[in-house]
């Protein structure tokens, strides 16, 4: 057997078969973490296997255990031709991470060692890699989930409620984001530049595909129960694991996804905004038994205001995460944006503000209300604030470019 240590932490070492010393041309690595998996490695490592000779990738694969157990399943893995990274038990997402460099093939499958993920069935994952998918979730949801091998609460309450609010906030269509079955290609995994240590990893690669544009798809997968009675994880470790999984992973995507949020409401508030003021000057100042006197716009004007600044808050959120994720390119189309904003905002303050002003005038300095042309002015007066706020924008996107020439 062959140990090398790796060369970024001396506490992590990486085990090789004898057999598997010389192996060149890996295509394919199944890299999952165990942790006391004794009861099932063995099986596990068969399943992996079985899988592979059915995509006749018996020679151009690896089944890599990233181990931090303390009851010998690194020894039966390695026994039944797995390599092993030892690691010390720091977390889910931080077992990957130890594994990143001892890592040979272009594409990867992670899931978890207790046979609840069916690998003897790899097959729709490789069809997709090869089809040019970079990113491929599992899902139990559009598969078969064996009866009693998923707690009733994780499915019908906190997956249903979890898969919603990722693909709400952030425009994605995934079904079961947290499948630990998952398939993405080895550059595409360097590319997310993963740091989370523990449950939160699964959001954080999910939605980091999605910032990162990835060609993205999911694939149904079986689920079943643990064999030789193997406790989940969350069972050993007490009632509030999943709970504390379930907000790890909420606090990724509102770590990620704040730019999203403030779009989501910025479009709510101007739509909301832009409703009452064209109802007001292209139909009437009363609705049922309510009269909108100036006050209802002058509220309806800080509505829109707050929406227009969370709109740039979301830009410029936006194009730091982007650059954060080097995608220098994207902040170029932004740039051009603001140009047109400018101008178009601009141009429409004069326009909304004259009926009012050549009216004030013409009768010697002197206005009586008047609803329309007060409300038209109101809007005038907002359109010349953002295009002010844009400006400021543009300069902000200007000295970004400056910084990434550097």
């Amino acid at each position: 057997m062959q140990k090398i240590k790796s060369s970024k932490d001396n506490r992590v070492s990486f085990y090789i078969p004898n057999h598997l010393k010389n192996q060149k041309n890996v295509e394919l690595s199944i890299v999952v973490p165990a942790y006391n998996e004794k009861k099932t490695i063995a099986e596990f490592v068969e399943w992996c296997k079985q899988g592979l000779k059915k995509i006749n990738l018996t020679k151009k694969a690896e089944i890599i255990i990233v181990d931090s157990s303390n009851d010998g399943t690194d020894k039966i893995a390695l026994k039944h031709g797995a390599k092993v990274v030892k690691t010390p038990l720091r977390g889910l997402g931080r077992a990957y991470l130890d594994s990143v460099e001892f890592i040979s093939g272009k594409y990867l499958i992670l899931g978890d060692a207790d046979c609840t993920y069916d690998f003897r069935k790899l097959s729709d994952f490789y069809k997709k890699f090869k089809k040019g998918y970079e990113f491929i979730m599992g899902s139990r949801r559009k598969g078969y989930i064996e009866k009693g091998s998923m707690p009733k609460l994780h499915r019908y309450f906190g997956i249903p409620i979890t898969n919603f609010l990722l693909n709400f906030i952030y425009n994605s269509h995934f079904s079961d984001i947290h499948c630990g079955m998952r398939g993405v290609t080895f550059d595409a995994f360097k590319k997310m530049n993963l740091n989370s240590q523990k449950w939160d990893y699964a959001s954080e690669m999910l939605i980091k595909a999605i910032r990162l544009n990835l060609k993205s798809t999911e694939t149904p997968i079986n689920f079943y129960n643990a064999l030789n009675n193997r406790e989940s994880v969350h069972v050993r470790e007490g009632w509030l694991s999943p709970w504390i999984a379930g907000l790890q992973n909420l606090n990724q995507m509102l770590i990620f996804g704040s730019d999203y949020i403030f779009k989501k409401i910025s479009k709510f508030f101007i739509f909301l905004s832009s409703i009452y003021f064209l109802y007001v000057i292209f139909i009437s100042n009363k609705f049922m038994y309510i009269n909108f006197h100036l006050h209802w716009s002058f509220i309806f004007f800080v509505v829109l205001i707050i929406g227009t600044l969370f709109n740039s808050f979301s830009d410029i959120i936006k194009i730091s995460y982007s650059i954060a994720l080097n995608k220098k390119q994207h902040f170029i189309k932004e740039k051009n944006k603001i140009y047109l904003r400018i101008l178009f905002f601009l141009l429409s303050s004069i326009c909304l503000i004259i009926p009012l002003v050549t009216k004030y005038i013409s009768s010697d300095f002197e206005l009586e209300i008047d609803y329309l042309r007060s409300n038209l002015f109101i809007l005038g007066i907002f359109s010349f604030f953002y295009s002010v706020v844009s400006f400021f924008e543009l300069y902000f996107y200007l000295g970004i470019k400056k910084l990434i020439k550097k």
